[in-house]
């Protein structure tokens, strides 16, 4: 019923206070994707962190995917691993628990950790690098160098800007 009278669905389960979704499991999955013209798949939390090194059953990722879009949140530039990064012990080999993410360090986490993962496991899926919290010019610039080094066509966006538009819209009508 709700993709017959909504442009966009949300499905998932809720879990512990209410506050949070957690996925909505196989079965249902599968029932709900025949109505849908793109589903979105959050498949990797990082604990509210701006940063994640995978474990290695992570991120799980249907074999059908067409597109795959690793974020990175440009808030952990400057930060200690151990305070921007989640599963930062994983990471080890990259960075210690006190070092200070730079722009080398964090294109070291997303091409060990997720691009050259997720291209050899989904060799059919467009796997993209995303880089949030652009919010202004000096982050906007240090994204630049990062996609640079990790050898990426980043898409590099502040989502916090494009929420202020979308409030502005709606304050407008």
């Amino acid at each position: 019923q709700a993709f017959d009278s909504q442009p966009i669905v949300v499905a998932g389960k809720k879990e512990g206070s209410g506050k949070k979704f957690t996925w909505i499991g196989d079965d249902l999955y599968h029932k709900i994707a025949s109505y849908a013209d793109v589903i979105c798949i959050e498949a990797d939390g990082s604990k509210r962190l701006p940063a994640k090194f995978p474990g290695e059953e992570e991120p799980v990722v249907y074999p059908d995917a067409d597109q795959i879009c690793v974020v990175f949140g440009l808030s952990a530039l400057g930060q200690k691993m151990k305070d921007a990064c989640h599963r930062y012990l994983l990471a080890d080999q990259i960075a210690e628990a006190d070092e200070i993410i730079d722009e080398s360090i964090a294109a070291q986490i997303l091409q060990k950790g997720y691009l050259e993962r997720m291209r050899a496991q989904y060799p059919d899926a467009e796997t993209i690098l995303v880089l949030n919290q652009a919010d202004d010019d000096c982050l906007r610039e240090r994204a630049v160098k990062l996609a640079n080094l990790a050898g990426e066509d980043a898409k590099i966006l502040s989502l916090k800007k494009e929420f202020e538009k979308i409030a502005n819209f709606i304050e407008q009508k």
